[in-house]
């Protein structure tokens, strides 16, 4: 309870819980048997989103990432230990993970631990977490972001939008759309398809 406190207050955008004797305090229950005390202590590591905590706080939870078999708590402790140096070794393994959710997570915290790897799950069989990618990679300034995208967009390009609500489109018609997006030049459909822009917002 008091982990999942801690995370809430960090939430509500209260800094004072992002102190070094805190995060180290919470980076030390991530061994505990008890998935759901592993899973609170991962939400507010999560949450707090700290570089500090003293020497071997990184090393840790990177460990505790790639040893944790609950996927929610692996996903929260990918977020948490995605700032500190080494993390690249938890997201190669967590973007093989046959979890979609897993996957996702990965690509989410490869902004922050500047993982170019993240570029691999491009070509996910999974929709949502090729979407997830492409978001990544657009918000990598230190990737070749048009030759990782430029290719989706043009995917895309020459597809048709659902009709109606409800209806099933190709997945690459999304992903061509989130990858414009993650370019950051939306005023193509603005001034050409405005619905299409609307639909993907």
């Amino acid at each position: 309870a008091g982990a999942y406190a801690l995370g809430q207050m960090a939430v509500r955008g209260i800094n004072t819980v992002a102190i070094d004797r805190v995060v180290r305090a919470l980076s030390h229950q991530t061994r505990r048997p008890q998935k759901l005390i592993r899973h609170s202590v991962a939400f507010a590591l999560a949450r707090i989103r700290s570089q500090g905590g003293g020497v071997g706080v990184g090393p840790e939870l990177i460990q505790a990432a790639i040893d944790e078999h609950d996927v929610p708590t692996k996903a929260l402790l990918l977020r948490a230990c995605s700032r500190y140096p080494g993390s690249e070794e938890a997201l190669r393994s967590a973007a093989k993970h046959p979890s979609p959710e897993l996957r996702i997570a990965a690509a989410r915290a490869a902004v922050d631990a500047n993982w170019r790897g993240v570029s691999i799950l491009l070509k996910d069989p999974e929709p949502a977490v090729q979407l997830a990618a492409i978001e990544a990679v657009g918000r990598m300034p230190t990737l070749d972001r048009m030759n990782l995208l430029g290719p989706i967009v043009n995917a895309g390009a020459d597809l048709e939008s659902p009709k109606k609500d409800g209806e099933q489109t190709d997945p690459r018609f999304a992903a061509s759309i989130e990858a414009l997006r993650a370019l950051d030049i939306p005023k193509i459909w603005w001034e050409n398809d405005t619905s299409r822009y609307a639909r993907v917002q």
